[in-house]
């Protein structure tokens, strides 16, 4: 019983047989995911797979015709966004916004103070924005953004903005991080910075992302789960994954190796 027990409190994340239907289309089938904390899961898979309807349902942007989803043994299945925000289920990029005005210093500290709750503290003790600012400079130092402290959002590069987005999220402190396409739209110099930024998120947060560019994959994950016509064909780590025939015949054809034409296809 107590090995049980350690193993269900070590489960962050389940999907039991999510299923979800659009007028008779079936977009996902019968999905059973497993997470454990402090794993970094991605969800790979050819376009119209059913990867972002899979992602919209575990993150409460949709409802599933069926199934079940459990967050850190709680069924979430009908939950809001905001509610699953509020548990510590905490989804980025996609519905993230920063404020171009503000400097990045201060995009952070207004994320800081939303988790706190109540106003925004514009009249409060010294040793309350004190502390902050100690947690603002961990942030920034975590994230690459030291330097860029006090310019405007707005101003940052692509890439930096993306880290900032990420800094943001983690103020929240997510126990469960999604990110939806971190790297997209990235080139290799911003993507190789955001890949060490995530696996900074990593050492206090479960990640599970749905990306295309699978060097960022490959560098990344623990565990893959790929998807093909609304099913999982194939789970495991990305190496098994390069391997597996069915994933091969899936992304290019039966016989082709997957590992660099498919990294070429998608970077």
């Amino acid at each position: 019983m107590k090995a049980h027990q350690a193993v269900h409190h070590d489960l962050v994340l389940q999907t039991q047989g999510l299923t979800k239907d659009f007028g008779g289309f079936c977009a996902v089938r019968q999905i059973d995911l497993s997470m454990t904390r402090g794993s970094i899961h991605a969800l790979i898979g050819p376009n119209g797979a059913g990867k972002t309807t899979l992602f919209n349902l575990i993150t409460g942007f949709l409802r599933p015709t069926s199934g079940r989803i459990l967050f850190e043994g709680r069924d979430m299945t009908g939950a809001s966004p905001a509610q699953r925000a509020r548990l510590g289920m905490v989804r980025s990029f996609q519905i993230s916004s920063l404020f171009a005005q503000l400097t990045t210093a201060q995009n952070i500290r207004i994320a800081l103070q939303s988790r706190r709750g109540g106003s925004f503290d514009f009249w409060t003790s010294r040793s309350v924005l004190t502390d902050l600012d100690g947690q603002i400079e961990i942030l920034l130092n975590d994230f690459g953004l030291t330097a860029f402290a006090d310019q405007p959002a707005g101003n940052l590069s692509y890439g930096r903005k993306r880290a900032l987005e990420l800094a943001t999220t983690m103020a929240l402190s997510p126990r469960l991080l999604l990110l939806d396409e971190p790297t997209s739209g990235m080139g290799p110099e911003d993507c190789a910075a955001l890949t060490l930024v995530i696996k900074k998120a990593a050492r206090t947060s479960t990640i599970l992302m749905v990306e295309h560019n699978l060097k960022a994959v490959a560098e990344l994950s623990t565990q893959v789960s790929v998807l093909v016509s609304g099913q999982i064909i194939a789970q495991g780590s990305y190496a098994e994954m390069a391997e597996n025939l069915l994933v091969q015949q899936a992304y290019l054809g039966a016989g082709v190796g997957v590992q660099s034409p498919i990294e070429q296809r998608y970077v």
